[in-house]
């Protein structure tokens, strides 16, 4: 990881992504082609499933939920969600 000093930039130029994290501006590379197994597309299509079920949960518990912009309880109300995926099979939950 480098450390940007003369300009700061944000983005991505080839396979170099420039950002800002925690008041410092950092350049760091990336590969040019990531591969992914069958397993990780398909655990990368749920998380996108469950991140979805979990917005649109606790859009409809603000009422109840004590912290709604709780990042730790957002990531505990979409992990639950996640384990309960594991058991069971997408195709064969009802909408």
């Amino acid at each position: 990881m480098a450390l940007q000093t003369a300009a700061y930039l944000s983005g991505k130029i080839d396979n170099v992504v420039f950002y800002k994290r925690a008041g410092t501006y950092i350049a760091r590379s990336v590969p040019l082609e990531i591969r992914q197994t069958a397993a990780t597309k398909i655990r990368s299509r749920n998380f996108g499933t469950v991140a979805s079920i979990g917005i649109i949960l606790r859009s409809l518990l603000i009422p109840s939920l004590p912290f709604p912009k709780d990042k730790r309880m957002q990531s505990k109300f979409s992990g639950a969600f996640a384990q309960w995926f594991k058991l069971s099979d997408l195709q064969s939950l009802q909408p």
